[in-house]
């Protein structure tokens, strides 16, 4: 604390008393005996660590997980804990600095998808009732371009079985 005060330039002061002191890292794990299915947990991951579809059972990819713990309160059935990560595993209790950014990248990269699917939502909205009746007419337009291309060509076909050589 004292090298931080001294390259900050700013007197020394010392850590709350009431600050709980350090956990260790955790990792979401799910009860998957428990787990309903109800995708509730997807929506707050921001690294989109855990995996699963609407009503079926959901798992925590922990190499992707970053014990954030925003999961757990969503949860209406109780089913995920936060685990510790043991104190040596294969490569670490902290995660390296690529594996950092692997966590930013999948962060950024969920954000972009929710903002095109924001997007997608608005543009849907904003559409005006003259524009769905275009977009309509040529949606019909096309399936009937697409209906006669196929009869003409079952039209020539039968007419060229049909002719005697």
């Amino acid at each position: 604390m004292s090298q931080l005060s001294r390259l900050l330039e700013r007197r020394s002061t010392a850590l709350a008393s009431d600050c709980s002191p350090h956990q260790g890292r955790k990792v979401a794990t799910i009860q998957e005996n428990l787990c309903i299915g109800c995708t509730l947990c997807l929506e707050p991951c921001p690294t989109d660590a855990i995996v699963g579809a609407p009503k079926l059972m959901h798992s925590v990819i922990s190499e992707n997980c970053t014990g954030c713990g925003l999961c757990v309160e969503h949860c209406p059935v109780d089913c995920i804990d936060m685990k510790d990560v043991p104190r040596f595993p294969h490569k670490g209790a902290w995660p390296e600095y690529r594996d950092n950014e692997i966590s930013k990248w999948r962060i950024l990269a969920r954000n972009s998808r929710a903002r095109r699917h924001q997007v997608c939502e608005i543009a849907t909205f904003d559409t005006t009732t003259a524009e769905i009746k275009h977009q309509i007419r040529d949606a019909v337009n096309r399936e009937h371009n697409r209906r006669w291309k196929v009869e003409s060509k079952r039209t020539r076909r039968a007419s060229c079985e049909a002719k005697p050589e």
